[in-house]
């Protein structure tokens, strides 16, 4: 059926954007799985086809997760980098991270 090939065709180029890291080509691509869901709408796919894009969309769905939780973790490392720049940590001698303590008066000559 054409429209369950345009479909796996679609999930096929979404698996290859987040294998990529492609995040730019999520919006296009959401686009064209809600097409091909309309079109899919008017027709009437056996339950074999219904199967395969369950298998399909679920497959999709668990790797959307883990692009997200790996975009989460990304965030939080540039997070911590920014913070050791910024001078508010740094990492002790066995490799765990510490904040730095700031005097609460400036340092005075003498």
């Amino acid at each position: 059926m054409q429209q369950v090939d345009t479909i796996l065709s679609v999930y096929a180029d979404l698996r290859e954007a987040l294998r990529r890291g492609d995040f730019v080509a999520l919006d296009s691509i959401a686009a064209r799985i809600a097409v091909a869901l309309d079109d899919l709408a008017g027709a009437a796919p056996d339950a074999v086809d219904l199967d395969l894009l369950r298998a399909e969309a679920e497959r999709a769905a668990d790797l959307l997760d883990a692009a997200s939780r790996g975009v989460a973790a990304a965030r939080r490392r540039i997070a911590e980098i920014e913070a050791v720049r910024a001078g508010r940590a740094t990492y002790a001698v066995d490799g765990r991270r510490q904040a730095i303590a700031r005097p609460s008066e400036p340092p005075r000559r003498i």
